[in-house]
């Protein structure tokens, strides 16, 4: 395999694909979870040999090249705040706008999932904006544990200590090569609660109204949902690691959604399997170096009928609560429209192999139409959820900067940091489902899952909390512990 993944360009379809078929309709049963899918993690090819060796070099010149200044960051001043902002910004809004621009206008790709479909103006406008939330709430993260090593209520492991020992070069090492791995089991387990009915009716359909998804759509989340997708940073709370180990893990979940949801099949990262997701919904909620759809009956290898599917969930069991972002259907013809065209048959698939006429045709279609509010503007159960989370994100920050008494905030036995951690990490859930109750949902709180064996359901339903809610509550709890003392780093070890 050529490094990187690509032989020599970035815009090839992966070895497996079968050109003769249309986009999305070769069989990966072949390729996903075969009995020595666990190879390429042990002897680090799927590092070296892969996106994940650009993606860490990139982290790794942004830490030394922007270094963190630890005696700036012993305060919250907007002064190194707002650089960290910019610096994130203009680096992943300038990656994710690569893939954007060479896939829609300059043509790079070739076998596009579906062909007919180009993203609309209003579409572009709302997935950028999201996803430039989900940058910045990333700089929130990042800016919470640095403040937290330049207090001593985190501990870390030294550039120069890091270069004198050989046994913390080492560890850090592992722990730089076993992110991508976290990454991808974090994510299965966090993927599947925010499936749950409370999170996906209010959170995650935000990111599914990209049925056909692009580039900006990989990072456009509600802001909650970010919550628990960069918690995949977790391990960085409790163990003693080098401030690189965290920019790596939370710059992956950053950058890497970019090209694996381009909507084409063609380029480095093509990601058949995360598009069959966007497209089905119900199935393929990991990625392919960890076969847990596989082993959990969630895999789909294929647009069209599947063979390896074996999940409770049916289509018509579809959600109709998600509209496209700027689309003027009403929500539950635009849902039923996309179950039913998302995945046409084989016969049904328009020519996949396009003439010059057709591609002219679908960048004029590129940006269509105005930007309109109206296509963006939440329904009124949303708007509510909307209204919560801003709420939570102005308790935090007067939390956090000691403004209008939110840091004396009590509430039984909680302290003030147990309590904002608390609402900020499993209040969402919380609401979700009172909300669903308020508005009389016709749907289980555990849709699409309530029919899964509850063993498996209670399963998936423990872990995905451990990896997402846990670690979101004790990164406000650190920020707002009074001393090194009550960080989690130490009160969890003093038990």
């Amino acid at each position: 395999m050529p490094l990187f993944g690509f032989a020599g360009s970035l815009f090839v379809a992966p070895d497996w694909v079968d050109k003769k078929k249309p986009p999305g309709h070769t069989s990966q049963s072949g390729t996903y979870g075969h009995p020595g899918w666990w190879k390429p993690l042990v002897t680090g090819q799927s590092f070296l040999m892969s996106p994940n060796l650009a993606w860490f070099s990139m982290s790794l010149a942004l830490y030394v090249v922007f270094p963190y200044d630890l005696d700036a960051a012993k305060t919250l001043s907007w002064s190194w705040v707002s650089q960290r902002l910019v610096v994130n910004s203009v680096v992943a809004m300038g990656y994710i706008a690569f893939w954007s621009a060479t896939m829609y206008f300059l043509s790079c790709g070739k076998r596009k999932f579906k062909p007919e479909d180009a993203p609309s103006a209003t579409r572009l406008f709302h997935n950028v904006w999201f996803t430039w939330l989900g940058v910045a709430q990333w700089t929130v993260w990042e800016v919470i544990f640095v403040n937290a090593y330049a207090t001593d209520k985190l501990p870390f492991v030294s550039n120069a200590e890091l270069l004198a020992s050989p046994a913390e070069l080492a560890k850090n090492a592992l722990a730089i090569l076993l992110v991508p791995m976290y990454r991808e089991i974090q994510f299965y387990f966090a993927h599947k609660l925010i499936h749950c009915r409370a999170l996906y009716k209010y959170v995650h359909s935000l990111h599914h109204r990209n049925v056909d998804p692009d580039p900006w759509a990989g990072l456009c989340m509600h802001p909650i949902e970010h919550i628990y997708y960069i918690a995949c940073v977790g391990p960085s709370l409790y163990l003693r690691l080098s401030p690189l180990v965290m920019l790596w893990n939370g710059w992956h979940t950053i950058i890497s959604p970019a090209a694996g949801h381009s909507g084409w099949e063609d380029n480095w990262q093509s990601d058949q399997h995360h598009y069959i997701h966007h497209a089905k919904f119900e199935c393929n909620y990991g990625s392919v170096s960890f076969p847990l759809d596989k082993w959990f009956g969630t895999f789909r290898e294929k647009l069209g009928a599947s063979k390896e599917y074996k999940g409770a969930w049916s289509e018509g069991d579809a959600d109709v609560d998600t509209p496209a972002a700027g689309s003027t259907a009403t929500s539950s013809t635009i849902r039923q429209r996309a179950v039913a065209a998302a995945v046409p048959h084989l016969s049904e698939q328009p020519d996949w192999q396009e003439h010059p006429e057709q591609l002219a045709a679908r960048k004029k279609r590129w940006l269509r139409g105005s930007v309109t509010l109206t296509g963006m503007l939440p329904r009124k159960q949303d708007g509510i959820y909307f209204a919560f989370t801003t709420a939570l994100a102005a308790i935090l920050f007067c939390a956090a900067t000691h403004q209008f008494g939110v840091h004396h905030w009590r509430f039984l036995a909680l302290s003030n940091a147990q309590l904002i951690a608390s609402l900020v990490s499993i209040g969402p859930i919380i609401f979700g489902l009172m909300l669903l109750v308020a508005y009389g949902d016709k749907y289980p709180w555990l849709w699409p899952f309530h029919r899964d064996p509850k063993h498996i359901l209670a399963f998936h339903t423990i872990v995905g909390i451990l990896v997402t809610v846990v670690p979101a509550y004790h990164l406000i709890e650190m920020l707002l512990a009074a001393s090194p003392a009550e960080s989690p780093y130490f009160y969890l070890r003093s038990r």
